[in-house]
């Protein structure tokens, strides 16, 4: 039987074996990937709003207590809020929702008046 050529049982049990654990080792890096590239969102959003919330005090005198009066990007992931306003300061705030939430160390994000960054190991 010379020249029959194919994959014996074995082989395929073999090369299946060899991408399950790869599968099983690639697995959480990806989901880390996936968390962290949403957390970029989130804070690139906040930026935003930061921005919007400088804006929003040079036309009206005085800070937004609303994340709405700042024009507010629909975000899935995160849930936004305007804390800590007063006369000459504020804190704006993005909470992680949903699948987001397994990002444990992450899970709300800070930016203040002062441009103050918290937790900064998220940053």
């Amino acid at each position: 039987m010379k020249g029959m050529h194919g994959i014996t049982l074995l082989e395929l049990l073999m090369t299946l074996a060899i991408m399950a654990i790869i599968a099983i080792v690639a697995y959480p890096s990806y989901q880390h990937f996936i968390l962290k590239g949403r957390r970029t969102e989130a804070q690139s959003q906040l930026l935003m709003l930061q921005l919007a919330q400088e804006q929003y005090r040079l036309r009206n005198g005085l800070f937004a207590e609303e994340p709405e009066q700042l024009g507010v990007l629909d975000n899935p992931y995160y849930q936004f809020a305007v804390r800590n306003v007063a006369e000459t300061t504020y804190t704006l705030q993005a909470s992680a929702v949903g699948p987001q939430q397994q990002d444990t160390l992450c899970t709300t994000l800070t930016v203040d008046h002062n441009d103050v960054k918290n937790p900064p190991s998220c940053w």
